[in-house]
């Protein structure tokens, strides 16, 4: 069985031993009253209402020469199962031009079935070719690593050239926003972040940010539903997801709900200890030790012991948590060191909560609240 791939060579062959065939005049049609038919027997003329054209070989050769040359086209292009009825039918033309007549000896000619022109298939482009970056995204990351509080204004006027080029991207309106957030503006800044979510309504850090803008202008129940669309976004277990989940627990503290706020508390401090003051996890060891969950406001006191920011009515109520669980031990060592400094200091329970600024910072990437500083000081990780 022949294959596509080897039919054009089949055929060029076959043309070439038809071409060069001298061409004989053909006799007019109207000469042959009579049709001849298979038996040789001859049935009484019909009139024909419409002739058929005359027998033209220069007219089929040049046809073949032309559906030939495309054939060889394509072939040379790589696609040879497209050239291969190109092939047959310039070979079908050429062997009706060698023939004398409009009819072969073996009966009437059949007329060559039309070719249906298939244009050739676009070939997937190699990855190692791809074209590089576009300028202009090129551009974008040139200025999210030079946005800083002194270059907001500058960097402002970059993006809007670029948009005014016809750039319209939501990264692009996500630095405008944090642009206008470094100089206060706080309407600019969620004009911004708005535009970003209306070309992508999934955009990780527009939710982020917008969602900490509504908390502190106090529209913490817009702010929440924001959150829980970043959250489906990225990992639960993900350290990026911690100004996502600081600014959820600031809105559930806004609206009341102490017990929610404290464990996500906890959960950011799992994520990554150090993120948050220590006055809110001293706040949130109180909510969590009177809801009865002692395991993690022991967690988050005995961070503060070690990192020796807890005061002595901390270290008691650390060591009655041990107490209550029977830890005798470790109970009394932490008795023994809240003895060393007898100074009194409000308990835990009586901690005023007094809410943070919304502007949460993640340092490595720069896409909370707060922007991303070349060198960042711890208190612009801590949320102060």
């Amino acid at each position: 069985m022949t294959t596509p791939a080897q039919q054009p060579g089949r055929l060029r062959r076959a043309l070439g031993r038809l071409w060069p065939r001298p061409q004989a005049e053909a006799p007019a049609l109207a000469q042959s009253p009579l049709f001849e038919g298979a038996a040789g027997n001859r049935s009484p003329a019909v009139p024909v209402s419409v002739p058929l054209p005359a027998h033209a070989p220069e007219h089929l050769v040049a046809q073949a020469s032309r559906y030939f040359d495309y054939a060889e086209d394509l072939s040379l292009r790589g696609a040879p199962e497209l050239a291969a009825p190109f092939y047959r039918q310039a070979y079908v033309l050429l062997r009706a031009s060698a023939q004398s007549g409009p009819y072969s000896s073996d009966g009437p000619a059949v007329a060559p079935r039309p070719v249906q022109t298939i244009a050739a298939q676009p070939q997937p482009a190699n990855p190692a070719q791809q074209a590089p970056a576009v300028p202009w995204r090129q551009r974008l990351e040139v200025l999210r690593r030079q946005l800083s509080a002194q270059t907001a204004a500058a960097v402002t006027r970059e993006l809007d050239q670029l948009q005014a080029q016809g750039v319209s991207d939501p990264d692009l309106h996500k630095l405008k926003g944090l642009a206008a957030l470094l100089q206060r503006d706080d309407g600019k800044a969620e004009e911004g972040f708005r535009a970003a979510l209306e070309l992508d309504s999934s955009h990780y850090s527009s939710l982020v940010n917008l969602a900490g803008i509504f908390v502190r202008s106090g529209r913490a129940e817009q702010a929440v539903p924001l959150l829980r669309r970043s959250f489906g976004q990225i990992a639960a277990d993900d350290p990026e997801a911690v100004p996502a989940l600081n600014n959820l627990a600031l809105a559930h503290q806004q609206l009341g709900q102490a017990m929610e706020a404290a464990q996500l508390v906890h959960r950011i401090h799992r994520l990554k200890p150090g993120y948050l003051r220590p006055a809110r996890l001293t706040e949130a060891a109180g909510t969590l030790e009177q809801m009865g969950q002692d395991r993690e406001a022991i967690e988050l006191l005995t961070w503060l012991q070690q990192q020796q920011q807890a005061s002595p009515a901390l270290l008691r109520t650390l060591a009655q948590l041990h107490e209550r669980r029977g830890e005798f031990e470790q109970a009394s060592l932490i008795y023994r060191q809240a003895l060393a400094d007898p100074g009194e200091v409000p308990t835990v329970a009586k901690t005023p909560f007094k809410p943070d600024d919304p502007q949460q910072g993640d340092a490595r990437r720069g896409e909370s609240l707060k922007p991303e500083l070349r060198n960042p000081r711890p208190s612009d990780q801590s949320g102060v």
